[in-house]
């Protein structure tokens, strides 16, 4: 990591994990940002003056859902570059994946040592750019 905290926006319908998540990776020194859905995550995008360094995106969500979130994303200059990584239970499509031009997939259950790897990797590579 960096001198500054990465910071990294979570945008999942469950109560649950959004927490669990948000715990374990502010317990890693990173700062956490949640939203409830995709739209809750878009206007934070959208509104703040800081962009985060990593979403966390749940595939299946009320209200807006991950495709959705992904199209008006990439559609945005000022958000399109954050790397996006999918959270999914359902088994998704090679090709819609490909489409939603994710970072990566993660299939829940999630274990929180591979989310960390996943993450610590994302911002690595990020670093490097």
């Amino acid at each position: 990591m960096g001198t500054a905290k990465e910071t990294i926006l979570i945008v999942e319908d469950s109560t649950d994990l959004r927490e669990c998540f948000s715990e374990c990776l502010t317990d890693e020194g990173y700062d956490v940002t949640i939203a409830a859905h995709g739209q809750e995550g878009l206007d934070y995008l959208e509104q703040s003056p800081n962009k985060p360094s990593l979403i966390l995106l749940d595939y299946m969500m009320p209200i807006m859902n991950a495709r959705e979130f992904r199209k008006q994303q990439l559609a945005s200059s000022k958000i399109k570059d954050i790397p996006t990584v999918i959270l999914s239970a359902a088994k998704i499509p090679h090709e819609t994946l490909k489409s939603m031009a994710a970072s990566a997939i993660l299939q829940k259950p999630i274990d929180i040592d591979s989310l960390l790897e996943e993450v610590k990797k994302h911002l690595v590579n990020r670093d490097e750019v």
